[in-house]
């Protein structure tokens, strides 16, 4: 298991030097950062999580159903259920937060084609 976290944690935290990610393209050279710089900032941080959340989801839904099957071959029932409640929660919350940050962005902005 401390295996799987570190192999998580270090994809997250160099993902974006492996794409030659560039999150805001202001700053470097004689261009300023603006307001707009900062929406885009949330937006490509905001689409990078849910690329990471919702593969995630579906890979805990799957060995939740797994386990379920199983039975006892893999773990109990319970945790089935356990893991199956909590993965579909965070599916929920990650594309709730789609609806929310869309509006904001939306209300600052006046874009309505921001995260499309």
């Amino acid at each position: 298991m401390k295996i799987v976290s570190f192999l998580f944690v270090s994809l997250i935290i160099f993902a974006p030097f492996l794409v030659n990610a560039q999150l805001v393209k202001c700053g470097t050279g004689s261009e300023p950062c603006k307001f707009s710089n900062l929406v885009g900032l949330v937006k490509n941080v905001f689409e990078f999580l849910i690329t990471l959340a919702i593969p995630l989801a579906v890979g805990s839904i799957t060995v939740a159903g797994i386990m379920y099957v199983s039975g006892g071959a893999f773990g109990s029932v319970e945790k089935a259920k356990e893991i199956l409640k909590y993965a579909i929660g965070g599916l929920f919350l990650a594309l709730g937060s789609y609806v929310i940050i869309s509006t904001i962005l939306t209300v600052l902005t006046g874009d309505t084609n921001l995260l499309k």
